[in-house]
């Protein structure tokens, strides 16, 4: 099988336990002990994910500011969220600027998200710009599909 696995087998079966291109080859003997060999190469790929990722949670904002009181100055936010999944190929984090239209009874807050980035799946932090009234939400991504949200946080 190209992995220093072998069988004698009539129709055998293998699984493969990494990706990769293997040399795979095939002896077959006739009643008088002949022997012919053919070889061919074999590519192992991973399987796909079967399931979508579970959705990240607790994402929690980190202002970095410096100054008190009237000079306090915002000078960076991060974002950091769990990871709850095994499974995701990367995390995806998007925002939206919250806007106020209205008085009293009549006023209605509505916030159009976009993607803002998207990070590797071992990333689970991401730093953003220094806006506020600014919301963001993280969902996990594979090639199954999409998570839920994460809770939301605003800057």
């Amino acid at each position: 099988f190209g992995d220093n696995n072998a069988a004698a087998d009539i129709n055998p079966l293998h699984t493969y336990s990494a990706s990769g291109v293997y040399q795979v080859s095939l002896t077959v003997m006739d009643d008088q002990g002949a022997t012919d060999v053919t070889s061919q190469s074999v590519s192992v790929t991973e399987p796909a994910p079967s399931a979508v990722p579970v959705a990240p949670s607790d994402l929690q904002k980190n202002v970095q500011q410096s100054g008190k009181g009237k000079n306090r100055t915002v000078t960076g936010v991060s974002l950091r969220w769990s990871d709850n999944s095994d499974n995701e190929a990367e995390f995806v984090i998007e925002s939206c600027l919250e806007s106020t239209s209205g008085k009293g009874k009549n006023r209605t807050v509505s916030c159009d998200w976009s993607v803002h980035d998207s990070v590797a799946a071992d990333q689970v932090s991401t730093d953003v710009p220094v806006s506020e009234g600014y919301r963001y939400r993280v969902k996990a991504r594979n090639s199954a599909g999409t998570s839920g949200y994460s809770n939301e946080v605003t800057i």
